[in-house]
């Protein structure tokens, strides 16, 4: 049974300790079907919970009205980003705001700037979210041309 779920539309994030390892997920649900490259693994319920409400962040940020070219902050975050599939912003992505878009999105990293600390800079993930920003850098770069 889950610890807590995020709702947004036909997306759930559901909160939920694997007692066998003692990882904490945040397990992706999309139209009632798992998908494994958006799920979360942490070893912080805290960790889990800030990353299933910044999901669900993401996905209500994708359903406001279009940018006009303006930046989107990110809640909790002093973390600014285009907004995604958004006709009028002033042109595509930058190659970095893609490689930045594609880390939050797919590995849960918030920046790729080097913070000079352990904690931020390195991170432990799991091979298909490393298999699935490869994909979606492999799509950018093929839809870029």
């Amino acid at each position: 049974m889950p610890d807590k779920t995020f709702t947004h539309g036909n997306v759930e994030i559901k909160i939920k300790k694997k007692q066998s390892t003692g990882e904490w997920l945040a397990i992706y649900y999309e139209n009632g079907k798992r998908d494994e490259a958006k799920t979360y693994y942490t070893d912080d319920r805290q960790d889990t919970e800030d990353t299933a409400q910044f999901m669900i962040d993401r996905l209500n940020q994708k359903s406001l009205p279009k940018c006009g070219g303006e930046k989107v902050l990110y809640p909790q975050e002093d973390y600014a980003m285009p907004c995604p599939g958004c006709t009028d912003c002033s042109g595509p992505l930058s190659q970095l705001e893609t490689f930045e878009l594609i880390a939050l999105e797919h590995l849960g990293i918030k920046s790729l700037e080097s913070k000079g600390t352990d904690e931020d800079d390195f991170h432990t993930l799991a091979t298909w979210s490393i298999k699935a920003a490869l994909q979606a850098a492999f799509v950018a770069g093929r839809e870029s041309k």
